[in-house]
């Protein structure tokens, strides 16, 4: 099915995958609000941070998570999968550490 105005206000699908990360307090906190304030879920919300973080290839802040962050379940798209990969391979950081410091690089 084609459709020039749904084709124009939306993205298209993408396969989305189940994982589960150590996602800091602070940085859960606000991505409850966030999805609160704004019609997106937390997945939604860490995916476009994601997709911000992995365009600008900057890498700020602390690589390291404390382990008494709680584990949480998010839907990453394949491309942040992808990309997040790429980001590994040259940096060596963790995808948990990769995710906060996204999450992070919005909420200053």
């Amino acid at each position: 099915m084609e459709n020039k105005f749904l084709e124009s206000t939306f993205l298209k699908r993408e396969k989305r995958h189940a994982r589960t990360y150590l996602i800091e307090a602070d940085v859960y906190a606000f991505l409850v609000n966030a999805s609160i304030k704004y019609q997106a879920s937390i997945s939604d919300i860490v995916n476009a941070c994601l997709a911000k973080f992995i365009k600008s290839g900057t890498i700020k802040g602390n690589t390291h998570i404390y382990a008494a962050a709680p584990t949480r379940n998010l839907t990453i798209t394949e491309s942040n999968i992808v990309g997040l990969k790429k980001l590994k391979r040259e940096t060596h950081v963790t995808f948990t550490s990769l995710i906060n410091m996204a999450v992070r690089a919005i909420m200053d």
